[in-house]
């Protein structure tokens, strides 16, 4: 179920953030698919190393780095503006759903709040911004950037305080999460919105 992989998602981050923090090790993450799932390991266990990526405009670099710029296909994944096809896997969404519980486990270490993550998650389905309507870099560039805005600037101007942690307190600390199913909260914010 959906649980089973936030679980695992989160014990590959912890994995990895073994590796690379404790063990002092390189790490090379290749999923499954070679895809998907590494998008989700990576940017997970950047954001339990780098407090910088904890900050508003360090998830959004996150997120445009990992994903947008990665190459995660957004459009097939996601179903945006087309039928969903038997590649229908809301890959994204589980990976802000992991951020969640990653929020909820390290109240302190995020700057942004959920309402940051429910309004990212939504409007990756909603079309509005280029950001999430194309499934390359290439693709974003070509046929959508020149017909829409991203919505990075766009978040930037709306009122951040809705998305700010208002017990923020920066910390350098490496964040290791827990991957333990009777820790995980149900995203009641974002899966019950309407």
């Amino acid at each position: 179920g959906w649980y089973d992989q936030i679980a695992a998602i989160l014990s590959c981050g912890r994995l990895l953030v073994a590796e690379l923090h404790e063990h002092r090790c390189n790490a090379l993450v290749h999923c499954s698919d070679g895809w998907d799932s590494t998008a989700q390991v990576t940017a997970l266990a950047m954001l339990c190393l780098d407090p910088h990526y904890r900050t508003l405009r360090g998830f959004m670099l996150l997120i445009q780095k990992e994903f947008c710029s990665f190459g995660h296909r957004f459009r097939t994944c996601l179903a945006n503006g087309e039928k969903p096809s038997g590649e229908y896997s809301p890959i994204f969404l589980q990976w802000l759903e992991c951020v969640y519980q990653l929020t909820l486990q390290f109240e302190t270490a995020f700057e942004f709040s959920s309402a940051l993550l429910v309004q990212v998650g939504r409007e990756a389905l909603s079309n509005c911004f280029g950001t999430f309507l194309a499934d390359s870099e290439r693709e974003r560039a070509q046929d959508v950037m020149s017909h829409t805005q991203s919505l990075w600037p766009w978040l930037l101007r709306v009122d951040a305080q809705e998305h700010m942690n208002s017990r923020y307190a920066r910390t350098e600390d490496v964040l290791t999460p827990s991957p333990t199913q009777v820790g995980l909260v149900v995203w009641e914010d974002y899966w019950f919105r309407h």
